[in-house]
C-alpha cells in the first residue's frame, strides 16, 4: 500500500481541527497571508474570500449554527505543491436553514483544492455542491 502523501495528512487534520472547532490548530495549517476562495453556490451565490482571521471567526459562528459537522475524504491527488480533494461534508444543524429544521442534517460534496508552500496552506479552493433544502 502507498504511503499517504504529507500534503494529503495535513488536509485530513485540517478537517479534524474544523470539526473539532479549534482555532489554534486550524491556524497551524495556513500561512499567515492565505486566502481561502469559496465559489459560488446554494449558502453563498456570491462566493466568498477569507484569510484565516476569518475563517476562525467562522468556526465561532458555526458553534451557533451546527450541532456537529463531518468532512468525509473521498478522494485525493497530490502533484506538486498541490492537492486536489473530494470531500462529502454533513452538517446537523442546530437552527433552521430554508426548509431544514433544527437537528436536520445538510450534505455536501465538494471538490477542494489546496496549494501549499513551505508545508502551509496558501490557497484554497472550494467547489460546494449542497444538496436540496
Amino acid at each position: 500500500m502507498a504511503r499517504e502523501d504529507d500534503r494529503v495528512k495535513a488536509a485530513r487534520g485540517l478537517f479534524a481541527a474544523i470539526e473539532a472547532k479549534d482555532p489554534a490548530k486550524l491556524l497551524s495549517f495556513y500561512a499567515e497571508n492565505a486566502v481561502q476562495v469559496e465559489h459560488p453556490n446554494r449558502l453563498r451565490p456570491k462566493g466568498d474570500r477569507r484569510s484565516p482571521e476569518r475563517m476562525v471567526a467562522d468556526l465561532d459562528r458555526g458553534k451557533q449554527i451546527l450541532r456537529e459537522e463531518h468532512y468525509e475524504l473521498i478522494e485525493a491527488t497530490a502533484s506538486g505543491d498541490q492537492v486536489a480533494l473530494q470531500v462529502k461534508w454533513t452538517g446537523v444543524l442546530a437552527v433552521p436553514v430554508a426548509s431544514l429544521k433544527a437537528g436536520d442534517t445538510m450534505i455536501c460534496e465538494s471538490g477542494i483544492f489546496l496549494k501549499f508552500q513551505d508545508d502551509k496552506i496558501v490557497e484554497q479552493h472550494n467547489y460546494d455542491c449542497f444538496e436540496p433544502f
